[in-house]
């Protein structure tokens, strides 16, 4: 078709008259035009480029098209179908310990909505699979290629399907305890359910689980599982409560006295215990400030230690006689070292795992001392009325500052004021016949040193 075209366009059109009278009359009193004089040459390579872009198919009239897109319709169904082939909408986990494991049975309904072969994705991790079975028979499962290795299972019919899942993860030791972690199904509303001796406990992502049913010897503990499908177990044999299952306010009042290389510090912080009650809190501070008292109600020691999490703090771990729940004060006091003209910073005090920690920085220096801020962070200057400000500048001058987070951070430089005068003159001249004379009256103060000489200069034509 293409070859014919092209020699029809090239033709002069008196030949093709000559050959085809018949058809140049009837197309003469169809159409009016005339051809054009000029001949047009499509080259044969973009002809090709053009008609190998086009879809294969077929023609069809109208009428026939019409039809089967009615056929179509009606077979569709009124039901409007997701964009996935099937829906994984429930999940069941029973889970027991055998020789060091976890097994694992897992009980997914699927719901397949059309008839042909689907590839249902299965994002587990952390779980060795030992049997799989749809419908009470063996499965169609696979492994991606990808780093993943998302496991993959391969569905023909429709409706609603039940697969069976034999998995197994592995329980390493940690101490006393035994700890697993590994990824279920994510977004899927699914229970979790397990069982253990009476003594152990079972901790779910850092949170103490409580058991739904006890027996004679064993404990059931059943909790769901959605969201991103990550799950942390540890079994323990200590049933002491665990310090994130409670909520901690914490209000701090860190006070800090400078003098020419030295620095006071102490803070004094109130907690605000609710839910389950602690008998131990960590504490930690910059290692240059050195703690020497610590006061609490109830306290029956604190160690000092380095802390593990920053090798730049010191972490203050205070045990106490009895849990701790409601309010309680805490006293901390320290003193540091610094280097005049050098940039230092205000100790901050930081609570592990409480949820809000706020509070001020209220310095203080003697007049014969100024203190340079170099950098704040997190932190923001308290706003103080005209009447204590002017009483405390003439007093004990300072800085107050509110901060929100307890990594707050605020720089600092030392420096020793100089001895200052002051000086009030009043001087009168008296001119004469025999000269002038100069009679001069002055009154000198000296502030932060004492003065022990005074120089003046005057022109040398004065003589004294």
């Amino acid at each position: 078709m293409v070859s014919v075209s092209i020699l029809k366009f090239g033709l002069n059109p008196q030949a093709l008259a000559a050959e085809k009278p018949t058809a140049k009359q009837s197309a003469s009193q169809a159409v009016s035009k005339k051809w054009p004089e000029t001949a047009v040459y499509l080259p044969l390579d973009q002809l090709d480029a053009i008609m190998s872009r086009d879809k294969s198919g077929v023609l069809l009239s109208k009428s026939e098209y019409e039809t089967l897109k009615k056929q179509a319709k009606q077979g569709a169904g009124d039901v409007d179908l997701p964009s996935s082939h099937a829906l994984i909408y429930a999940a069941d986990y029973q889970t027991s310990i055998v020789d060091r494991q976890l097994l694992i049975k897992a009980t997914i309904s699927i719901r397949q909505f059309r008839q042909q072969l689907t590839v249902i994705n299965l994002p587990f991790s952390g779980l060795a699979v030992e049997s799989a079975q749809l419908d009470r028979q063996p499965a169609m499962i696979a492994r991606t290629a990808s780093k993943s290795q998302m496991l993959q299972l391969f569905s023909q019919k429709s409706g609603e399907h039940q697969l069976v899942l034999q998995l197994s993860a592995p329980l390493n030791t940690v101490g006393s305890d035994q700890v697993s972690q590994f990824q279920l199904l994510p977004g899927v509303a699914s229970q979790f359910k397990i069982e253990l001796p009476e003594k152990q406990h079972l901790i779910v992502n850092e949170l103490k689980v409580k058991p739904s049913d006890s027996a004679e010897k064993v404990v059931a503990y059943e909790f769901p599982i959605g969201g991103t499908g990550q799950v942390g177990l540890k079994i323990t044999e200590q049933s002491r409560e665990q310090a994130n299952d409670s909520l901690i306010f914490a209000r701090s009042g860190i006070g800090i006295s400078v003098s020419p290389g030295k620095v006071a510090w102490q803070a004094q912080t109130t907690l605000s215990i609710f839910g389950q009650s602690l008998d131990q809190l960590v504490l930690s501070v910059p290692q240059n400030l050195e703690i020497i008292s610590v006061e609490s109600t109830g306290l029956e020691s604190w160690v000092l230690n380095d802390s593990m999490q920053d090798r730049r703090r010191t972490e203050i771990t205070l045990n106490y006689r009895q849990p701790v729940e409601g309010e309680r004060q805490i006293i901390c006091r320290g003193v540091m070292t610094t280097q005049a003209d050098e940039t230092w910073q205000v100790p901050n005090l930081i609570i592990e795992k409480v949820n809000s920690h706020v509070g001020s920085v209220l310095i203080r220096y003697p007049p014969g001392v100024r203190l340079q801020v170099e950098k704040t962070n997190d932190v923001r200057r308290k706003a103080m009325q005209d009447s204590s400000r002017d009483k405390r500048s003439k007093t004990d001058p300072g800085l107050d500052y509110d901060f929100w987070q307890q990594k707050f951070e605020i720089s600092l430089v030392t420096q020793e004021k100089r001895s200052e005068v002051q000086m009030a003159a009043s001087t009168v001249v008296d001119l004469n016949e025999q000269g002038m004379d100069l009679r001069l009256v002055t009154t000198v103060e000296s502030l932060f040193a004492p003065m022990f000489e005074f120089q003046m200069k005057i022109p040398a034509e004065w003589t004294i």
